[in-house]
């Protein structure tokens, strides 16, 4: 499986600007309706090193995500990670 990882920027007028990760699986069987989608909190760590807390020590969500998929385990989705609103992490969420 071949998957995409796309950094976009949402924001105003609905909450500060903040950044959000997608992964998205490519496959060829992709539903007519689009993907089950998984939202996480701390989306710095999900999927890069470089942008990790913890530099180098990301959670290998999309890894992850794959694995699973290919073992048959869970059904393709897209993830969506969403950066905390820094200094103010905890009262972002």
């Amino acid at each position: 499986m071949s998957a995409s990882l796309e950094r976009l920027t949402a924001g105003p007028p609905y909450s500060p600007e903040r950044t959000v990760t997608v992964f998205a699986p490519e496959t060829a069987d992709r539903p007519e309706d689009g993907w089950p989608v998984l939202i996480l909190h701390d989306g710095q760590n999900l999927f890069e090193p470089d942008r990790a807390h913890v530099p180098g020590q990301h959670w290998r969500v999309a890894e992850t995500a794959e694995t699973l998929v290919t073992a048959g385990r869970i059904p393709p989705r897209g993830i969506g990670g969403v950066d905390p609103l820094v200094p103010t992490r905890i009262r972002g969420f």
